[in-house]
């Protein structure tokens, strides 16, 4: 037989070709396929830069017009405003010529309870229905010059391209007349220095950032000693104010490997930070207080003890005459009492004084014409009236005492052994004001204006063992000291003090040993905002305790999810410098610190567990991946409320706050 093998090659032959053509085909439409899919991605990453792009432009812009004497604050009221941004973002949308992948621009107002469009026009309702489920802040834009504005932008492929994409960028800026220092995290208005690892979750200011990777710290034995740590973390931005030659020299020194783990902040050259005008302020808070006593303002702040002195013997009449005879009588039995309450030392220094009243309440105001003693030994006191003395007055509770005005050309003392003291009026001293609270102490006017305390001289709050509260604005003439007892066992920190008060020290303030919360109002939760015109000094908080678990979160990104410690909800503001350490001290701050010359903080990581061991601690301790003992975490919030005390500023600023991309 014969084969015949040309058939068989031929049909061979036909079908690898047809299985090579098959292959290549397919490679080519991958090819394609693949192509077209990074043609649309590119156009996405191309589309979504023009609406961040703008957004940013947008925001820039009204940064500056903020600036210009049409926003000044001085006269402009919060319906003025309101009508002014309208026709601005109008104006701008009328003038303005976008890229072609921008389909829609608008500015929507979630100040109040409903969001609104800024720019008038159906074609310009970016968010269609999506515009009823932003969250607003129920700010009354009657009455506050506080916005919240959320700059929209849509963007799509333009005509001409591959696939259809389609993104909306969002982003939320806050208006605010509060000064620019409540805008940052930590900051100075000269030297920012960073010495070992603080974390630091917001926003940093400084005309100079140092960073050191060394903590320096001193020993119970004065000496100075320093410690390797793995550098600071910021999870926000560094803005600093400066030339493009210095921009470009701060660019090439903060580099990643000066900060924890290399995670290099974002440098910004934006900022609108103004320094405060404390002593010009300090004199108005001042001056605020004189009117409403009744005295005549004061054009310098020198002197002020004396001057306090003057104006209240010039507006109060002092005589014993008309006095209840109570005031004036012998103690007797009384005098035994009181004696076994205070103690030896204590008795001898307030039974010299002139006129005493012990167990008995008055209803009518009492002008005393030299110095006072009020206790309530043995029953529960109420003085609905005033309580005035040219002399010192000694107020000293062991029932609950409830009083309403107290004003002395002397020192005021408020110690409560036991019972509550609860001061329902304001405090006034030429002197200083002094107060001891073993139980609980309130001050708290309970009306829509906060009352005040007005310290000539020093202000002393000590909260030992015991929670108290501070609702309302304090001035303090010289130094002002706010600290709880020593706490050196496994307890949690028990001294307490809550605020809803702007308080300004003319000169240095000190605060150790105590927590500061702050107080809820509506649901709102306050803070303590304390401005110091001398050097600030805060130590000895949470000393020696530690996180639990003290190792970071994974994925952290600088916020404490421990409950153990509670944070310290203040704004701290020096007018000179502040110098803080979280080294046997553990700082959390849920606010900010601010320095008008230099802030220097000192911090570790990781656990502190006994003194003993404190000063040898560099050998032991383990800090990579551990919570820093000193950690501020910013409250933005903070520029939602209205703070009528805090300085006055001349212009708007504005805060960059979240950006979204959907």
């Amino acid at each position: 037989m014969v084969n015949n093998q040309r058939g068989n090659t031929l049909i061979t032959v036909m079908i690898t070709s047809l299985v090579i053509i098959t292959i290549g085909m397919a490679v080519l439409t991958a090819s394609i396929g693949g192509a077209k899919r990074t043609e649309v991605r590119e156009t996405d990453i191309d589309i979504t830069y023009d609406g961040l792009r703008l957004v940013d432009e947008m925001t820039a812009d009204l940064s500056t017009r903020l600036v210009q004497n049409n926003f000044k604050i001085e006269g402009l009221s919060p319906t003025d405003l309101s009508s002014k941004l309208t026709s601005y973002f109008s104006s701008q949308a009328d003038s303005a010529q976008f890229n072609d992948s921008i389909s829609c621009v608008n500015v929507v107002d979630v100040t109040g309870a409903n969001p609104k469009y800024l720019i008038p026009g159906t074609e310009n309702q970016c968010l269609g229905s999506g515009l009823a489920n932003l969250d607003t802040f129920n700010i009354d834009t009657s009455l506050q010059l506080t916005r919240v504005l959320d700059f929209v932008v849509t963007v799509n492929t333009p005509d001409g391209q591959q696939g259809e994409v389609n993104r909306t960028v969002r982003k939320r800026v806050i208006l605010s007349p509060l000064p620019g220092f409540l805008k940052y995290a930590a900051g100075a208005g000269n030297q920012t220095i960073l010495n070992g690892s603080p974390n630091i979750a917001g926003n940093v200011y400084g005309k100079e950032i140092v960073i050191d990777k060394n903590a320096h710290y001193q020993l119970t034995s004065g000496d100075q000693e320093e410690i390797e740590t793995p550098f600071s973390s910021i999870f926000g931005d560094i803005y600093i104010n400066s030339s493009k030659s210095d921009y470009k020299d701060v660019m090439d020194y903060l580099t990643a490997d000066k900060f924890y783990h290399q995670q290099l902040p974002q440098l910004k050259n934006d900022s609108q930070f103004v320094s405060v005008y404390f002593d010009k302020t300090f004199l108005e808070r001042i001056n605020e207080i004189r009117q409403d006593q009744g005295f005549a303002k004061t054009p310098a702040i020198q002197n002020l003890s004396q001057q306090l002195e003057q104006s209240i013997k010039g507006q109060y009449t002092f005589s014993e005459s008309g006095l209840p005879d109570v005031l004036t009588s012998p103690l007797n039995e009384a005098g035994i009492g009181l004696d076994a309450l205070l103690g030896q030392d204590l008795y001898n220094e307030v039974n010299t004084l002139g006129y005493k009243l012990i167990d008995t309440s008055l209803s009518s105001t009492v002008a005393v014409p030299g110095d006072l003693i009020i206790s309530s030994i043995s029953s529960a006191l109420t003085f609905s009236g005033k309580i005035i003395a040219d002399g010192d007055i000694y107020i000293i509770g062991n029932k609950t005492i409830t009083l309403n005005d107290i004003i002395a050309t002397g020192d005021i003392h408020l110690i409560n052994l036991d019972g509550d003291i609860n001061v329902e009026g304001n405090i006034l001293s030429a002197g200083e004001v002094n107060i001891q609270t073993n139980n609980g102490f309130s001050f708290n006017n309970d009306t829509e204006t906060p009352g005040y305390m007005l310290a000539g001289k020093s202000l002393t709050i000590e909260s030992l063992d015991s929670q108290s509260t501070i609702i309302g604005n304090l001035v303090a003439g010289e130094n002002l000291l706010i600290q709880g007892n020593s706490n050196e066992t496994d307890r949690p920190e028990d001294d307490v003090v809550l605020f809803d008060s702007v308080i300004y020290s003319g000169g240095e303030a000190f605060i150790s040993n105590l927590n500061i919360l702050g107080s809820e109002d509506d649901d709102i939760q306050k803070q303590l905002i304390l401005l110091s015109g001398k050097n600030l000094t805060m130590t000895r908080m949470n000393e020696y305790k530690n996180f639990v678990p003290s190792d970071e979160d994974i994925n952290y990104e600088g916020k404490i999810s421990d409950q153990t410690v509670q944070p310290l909800k203040a704004f701290f503001y020096t007018n000179q410098k502040a110098e803080l350490y979280g080294v046997g001290s553990l700082f959390h701050i849920d606010g900010g610190v601010f320095a008008n010359d230099t802030l220097e903080i000192n911090a570790i990581r990781g656990d502190i567990n006994s003194i003993q061991d404190a000063d040898l601690y560099s050998t032991k301790i383990d800090q990579d991946n551990h919570y820093s003992r000193f950690n501020i975490n910013y409250n933005r919030d903070i520029l939602l409320q209205k703070i009528d005390a805090l300085p006055k500023t001349e212009f708007l600023s504005l805060f960059s706050d979240e950006v979204s991309v959907q």
